[in-house]
């Protein structure tokens, strides 16, 4: 009755609230991070660019963030928080000073994370600069792409080709940006992976990049 009862209310409380607030059934998930990861995605905004990991070929890029990683104690301060009418312990709804709780915050701060969490993070594979010699060489961090594509890309961004009738920009699905778009091939399951696309108008624009002769269709 002390321990068992309350702990049901507080998962089934919470089962409900991740449905209603992010749609998601907890009972589909194994754990708790791979269920908040899901409800993160689920709340991100879908113009932007897709979150990337770094490649095994830049590995090294990682292993150097994970070397200034610091970790240390923490500290829970109150194990059970009830901000609802069901029964509980009177110390888990009413706080030191005899009012009710109306609200409960909880912050990590283990991996700097405030510091983290003010910041603008990046989304892209990213760019990385080596030097070489005096002068610094500029190359992609993901496969499947080359620098040159993704400079064109870029320039098309630009042209009123990626325009739409008011002169607003439409965004190129690509590599460094949503990905790849994937076409259904007419025939069979398989699909293929387009350079660049685009919607105007209710017409697709696919572009592909050949070296030299880059196209648009």
């Amino acid at each position: 009755m002390i321990d068992c009862k309350p702990l049901n209310e507080a998962l089934t409380n919470s089962f409900d609230k991740f449905y209603e607030c992010f749609g998601i059934d907890a009972n589909l998930f194994l754990s708790l991070p791979s269920m908040a990861f899901k409800a993160m995605f689920n709340l991100s905004d879908t113009t932007m660019p897709c979150v990337v990991s770094f490649n095994q070929t830049n590995d090294d890029i990682r292993q150097r963030f994970r070397q200034w990683v610091i970790g240390g104690m923490c500290n829970v301060y109150r194990r059970d928080l009830n901000l609802t009418d069901d029964e509980s312990p009177i110390n888990s709804k009413i706080a030191p000073n005899g009012k009710p709780f109306v609200t409960g915050i909880s912050f990590d701060f283990n991996g700097m994370y405030n510091g983290c969490q003010a910041e603008i993070q990046p989304t892209s594979p990213g760019v990385r600069w080596e030097k070489s010699g005096r002068k610094f060489k500029k190359n992609i961090m993901t496969s499947g792409t080359s620098l040159a594509a993704q400079q064109w890309l870029y320039y098309m961004q630009e042209q009123d080709l990626a325009k739409d009738d008011n002169g607003k920009k439409i965004q190129i699905e690509h590599k460094y940006h949503r990905g790849e778009h994937q076409v259904k091939r007419s025939y069979g399951s398989d699909t293929w992976s387009v350079d660049g696309y685009f919607e105007k108008n209710g017409v697709k624009y696919f572009l592909e990049f050949h070296g030299k002769k880059s196209k648009h269709y």
